[in-house]
């Protein structure tokens, strides 16, 4: 086949045909495929915003809502395999265009140009004197020809070359970052100017004023969909924009005319363009160009955590100004429930006194009308207005109320999120970006910041009520005694000369009485206005200034108390370093010390046999008077805490599903067995677990489900209910059927009833007492579970040891389809529990090393180093904990409470966890043993109940009952005595060594 020569000019035309039309054909689709995921997402929410009305009050609470979804796909969608999309596209372009072209050399390319190298030079010299010589011999029309890999050429330039590759990659993946500085930057700058108040001061008086201006919204938020737009419009403008767009495709068509021009040359020979090498220089230029988008990665991380941070802000926001008008309402239903009601009623009732007697004409009836009026007022006034304000009840119920909005908001602080990555510095440069990233404690520091600035200083406690409401009593008291005196002074006053009528005297006593009230409701508005001025500022002043310090980026300030604390605490003194020393020395001791031991064991204890020693361990009647006290006052520890922390720690609080931990899926388990008995498939479950486990609250969330559809009704039996009728009569009342204490009659009306129900029965091991007649009620039970397992959903809790009795005797497990535990909980279940409550109040934690860990070389190894002091404390103490509470996290939280030493303004410091001896107590004699058995298995008896399960008179279960009381081991309760929690193990493991339970 003949060669067809072409000219450069033709090929230079095909080239730039290619970059026109392919070029830019593919790289739209590529831009397409980088941008258009966020391109879609905003142009949807832009619509979603819309939709919703300017006016609408919770429009801005709708906008943030969205605008977090926007974050979170953003998160999800940042580009990946950029590299190999960039490849496949070009590779897929280029394949299109011819493989090579042949062109005729000219002489004046064998001309040497300045630029050339000597060596170059040299061989343009040579092959022009060859060409010279060749040109003589075969004519003067005689050319060379120049083969050009068209497009080996082509791909080279485009993607062998790896700064070309790298800076078309980067530059096309920057305008992701481009588009989101419109959506961060310009927002970041217009709240920055909102907020300057705290930083420059120089927001205006009467911005201050504008009454349009929240200072709990990020303003700009209302504007959103104009930056979504621009945002928009710079997306799609890329998108359809040509490759001029990008500087360095530009340039890269100068490059590739010159590589064309020279290729097959001895200035760009094409073995540099053989398949293999190649691909080589393909590989090479995408992995340089991966790690410069691991840089822009970073960039993008930064820009979304910048934009995570003002979201949060902006919730948080919305939160706090929720708060603010609680906290106000509150406050002023405080102030007048506890201060004004009773003052402005005793001013009420002395003006009308004062009407009554100034219409008075006869002396005499005045001063029968002035003792009747001083009659009605130790009724109506200082009877009525003091108690008012000398109810405790009532002044602790309001200013609970207070607490616990104020616990609301330290709550809703939990909502931010815990750790970031944020950017310290942050510049846009192409191709690579500056970004320096520092991991940032955001939850825990901004926690810190709030309460430290405004919610320490507004609770009720801070601001001494108590002293307040006394000066106001002491002020009602004192007018009323005015009052008293006056009236008395009024009636008295038969032989008294002076010019002043008896009348005049009561009038007049009275009208300083309302002057002094008057005085008090001012002290009252005073009082109250400051409340709620401090309310407002603070709670705004420290929104603001946290929003400012947050989007300038001054994370310093922040940590700055810390690192003067880790400064101050990382100092070593001259013993501290003696003792670390000392520590590590020992260590090379102890291989020694371990051989010397062993071999000395083996002669001292034959030694120890003959001649009588023996370890005898006593127990101070010291050390058992504390342990008592410690059992019988644990449960007022609480009252001595942060209200949030008394609110979170409460095992009486219903907790936020957010803070259950369920390690065995539990309520999965009960939805999946709920669904099988709507389809009609009979299905009865079991909750088992030993007390303080955690049933109740499961079926408290189970309840809640959105999957039940059925009415559910709860049974909970408190109390020992071993008598059939009396258990029938409840299940049939709780059911709304009418009571009969007939078992048959009850399935009878269950059968009949069109209803189909979800029936939670707690407090199995209540129904039935260990006695030869204790067992009848829980025989009726089972016969009523199994014959209404089609109509009635059961869900049964039973106590751990009650279930493994109820086995033995009844087989129990075989009349439910499945059984699910409580009180299974993992270590690592313990103490994610217990934190998620703690990392929740804000406070920091602080462990206390008990007098055996300092002397531990582990222990002393550490010493100078703070941070891995608490480390190890912290893992010995949750180490601790999860054996004394065995998978219950109810003894794991009462455990942790009263741990508790003390409560700082920023940490609560723990002391080691005690565990009770009963052995320190009780010598746990036969009968002791048996009562405390019964008491795990009944979980609550009363004294007759006692008596009936051990087969003893009761004057010996009183007896023995009161004893147990007195030391702490068991709690009187409404029911009968229980088990006290902090040794409930400890005695479950009493009673499982001595083979009593099994």
């Amino acid at each position: 086949m003949q060669k067809v020569f072409h000219s450069y000019e033709q090929i230079h035309e095909r080239l730039n045909q290619f970059f026109e039309e392919d070029l830019n054909d593919g790289l739209k689709l590529f831009r397409s495929e980088l941008t258009e995921d966020l391109r879609k997402e905003l142009s949807e929410l832009r619509t979603e915003l819309f939709k919703i009305k300017k006016d609408d009050p919770n429009r801005y609470e709708l906008i943030l809502k969205r605008l977090n979804y926007l974050v979170r796909v953003i998160s999800n969608k940042i580009p990946q395999k950029v590299t190999q999309k960039w490849t496949k596209w070009v590779i897929e372009k280029t394949e299109e265009l011819p493989e090579q072209f042949f062109v005729k050399q000219t002489e004046d390319r064998f001309i040497g140009q300045e630029e050339d190298s000597f060596l170059l030079k040299a061989k343009k010299s040579i092959k022009k004197t060859v060409f010279s010589l060749s040109k003589l011999i075969k004519g003067k029309d005689y050319r060379w020809e120049q083969r050009i890999p068209f497009r080996a050429v082509i791909q080279y330039s485009l993607l062998a070359d790896s700064n070309t590759y790298r800076d078309s990659v980067t530059f096309e993946y920057s305008r992701i970052a481009k588009a989101l500085m419109v959506l961060l930057q310009e927002i970041k700058e217009e709240i920055q100017e909102e907020l300057n108040e705290e930083t420059n001061n120089d927001i205006s008086e009467e911005q201050k004023n504008d009454a349009s201006v929240n200072p709990y919204r990020i303003n700009i938020i209302s504007e959103i969909e104009t930056y979504i737009t621009e945002a928009l419009k710079l997306i799609s403008d890329f998108q359809d924009a040509s490759y001029k767009e990008n500087p360095t495709l530009i340039e890269s068509h100068a490059n590739i005319v010159e590589n064309l021009f020279k290729a097959g040359t001895i200035e760009f020979p094409n073995k540099k363009l053989r398949p293999k090498k190649l691909n080589s220089q393909i590989e090479s230029s995408a992995k340089q160009t991966e790690k410069a988008l691991t840089r822009w990665e970073d960039y993008l991380d930064s820009q979304i955590a910048d934009f995570r941070i003002q979201l949060e802000m902006g919730d948080f926001g919305a939160e706090l100004e929720d708060g603010e008008n609680k906290l106000l309402e509150e406050t002023h239903n405080f102030f007048r429930d506890i201060c004004y009601i009773p003052t402005e009623n005793g001013i009420r009732i002395l003006k009308e006194i004062i009407s009554h007697l100034e219409e008075q004409k006869s002396e005499k009836k005045s001063l029968r009308e002035i003792e009747s009026m001083r009659n009605k007022l130790q009724t109506e006034f200082m009877e009525q207005s003091l108690y008012i304000m000398q109810n405790e009840d009532a002044q602790r119920d309001l200013t609970s109320g207070i607490q616990r909005i104020l616990s609301d908001i330290e709550l809703s602080l939990n909502n931010f999120s815990e750790e970031l990555l944020l950017a310290e510095t942050r510049s846009f440069n192409l191709p690579i970006p500056e970004v320096t990233t520092d991991d940032f404690k955001w939850r825990k520091i901004a926690s810190r910041f709030i309460k430290s600035e405004a919610i320490s200083l507004i609770r009720p406690e801070q601001q001494n009520f108590e002293a307040f409401i006394k000066e106001q009593l002491t002020d009602i008291e004192e007018a009323a005694q005015i009052v008293d005196v006056n009236l008395q002074a009024a009636v008295t006053t038969e032989d008294y000369e002076g010019e002043e009528t008896p009348l005049e005297i009561a009038v007049s006593g009275l009208k300083r009485a309302i002057i002094a009230l008057e005085k008090s409701i001012k002290d009252i508005r005073e009082k109250q206005n400051e409340y709620e001025f401090l309310i407002k500022e603070k709670l705004k002043d420290s929104f603001q200034r946290l929003a400012v310090l947050m989007l300038q980026r001054r994370y310093d300030e922040f940590e700055l108390r810390d690192k003067a604390l880790i400064a101050k605490e990382t100092a070593l003194g001259w013993k501290e370093r003696l003792i670390r020393w000392y520590a590590s020395f020992e260590d090379k001791l102890e291989v020694l010390w371990r051989y010397s031991k062993g071999k000395f064991r083996e002669l001292y204890h034959p030694i120890a046999y003959f001649l009588g020693f023996k370890s005898q361990k006593e127990t101070s009647v010291k050390a058992r008077q504390d342990l008592t006290e410690f059992l019988i006052t644990n449960k007022s520890v609480t009252n001595k805490l942060p209200f949030i922390y008394q609110r979170l720690f409460r095992r009486a609080f219903v907790i936020d599903k957010r803070f259950y931990i369920d390690g065995n899926d539990n309520i999965t388990h009960l939805e999946k067995g709920y669904q099988q008995w709507v389809n009609k498939v009979p299905w009865t479950m079991a909750v088992v677990g030993q007390k303080g486990s955690g049933k109740s609250i499961l079926l408290h969330f189970f309840k809640e489900h959105e999957t039940i559809k059925d009415d559910v009704v709860h049974i909970n039996i408190e109390r020992t209910t071993y008598r059939p009728k009396e258990l029938l009569k409840t299940i049939s009342k709780s059911l709304g059927f009418a009571e009969t204490d007939n078992v048959d009659e009850l399935i009878q009306k269950i059968e009949r009833s069109k209803k189909q129900r979800v029936v939670i029965f707690e407090g199995l091991q209540n129904c039935y007492l260990r006695n030869v007649n204790g067992f009848e009620a829980i025989r009726q039970f089972w016969v009523l579970l199994s014959q209404t397992s089609t109509k009635l959903f059961w869900v049964v809790t039973c106590s751990s040891n009650a279930w493994y009795f109820f086995i033995k005797m009844f087989d129990a497990d075989q009349f439910f389809s499945q059984v699910l535990r409580t009180d299974s909980l993992s270590n690592r279940d313990i103490q994610d529990g217990i934190m998620l409550r703690h990392k929740a109040t804000g406070y920091d934690l602080v462990f206390e090393p008990s007098a055996e860990t300092t002397k531990t070389r582990a222990y002393r190894k550490l010493l100078g180093n703070e941070e891995e002091i608490q480390e190890y404390l912290e893992k010995e103490y949750f180490n601790k904990l999860s054996e004394v509470s065995k998978g219950n996290f109810s003894i794991a939280m009462i455990f942790w409470v009263n741990s508790i030493k003390e409560v700082t303004d920023s940490a609560i410091v723990f002391n080691p966890i005690e565990v009770a001896d009963i052995d320190m107590l009780e010598i746990p004699s036969r009968d002791i043993l048996f009562a405390l058995a019964s008491l795990i298995r009944h979980d609550t008896l009363t004294i007759e109940e006692m008596a009936l399960s051990t087969h003893q008179p009761v004057s010996e279960s009183k007896l023995i009952l009161g004893r147990l009381a007195s030391k702490g081991l068991i709690i009187k309760t409404s029911n009968g005595y229980t088990i006290n929690h902090l040794v409930y193990r400890q005695i479950v493991q009493l009673l499982n060594s001595r083979n009593i339970l099994h």
